[in-house]
């Protein structure tokens, strides 16, 4: 079954990634979050997950340290 979005919260993220189809991390339908966990941050991925698709058949989320999303992008 393939779903439109997909996200993905952790470190371990490459096989999963090439499982979906998106081996490179230069991809229009990947966005990867790493430093910014703020508001604004949710915020843009609301935003890149209500486009449709470029090249896959679904868009992916990956956020690495999750752990650091701040109270207010939690609540979000």
């Amino acid at each position: 079954m393939t779903f439109p979005s997909t996200l993905i919260i952790g470190t371990d993220y490459l096989s999963l990634l090439e499982s979906l189809g998106h081996t490179a991390l230069q991809n229009p339908d990947l966005l990867i979050i790493d430093q910014d966990y703020s508001i604004e941050t949710i915020r843009k991925i609301e935003y890149f997950l209500q486009k449709l698709s470029y090249n896959h058949q679904n868009k992916v989320v990956l956020i690495k340290n999750i752990e650091n999303l701040e109270i207010a992008a939690q609540n979000t």
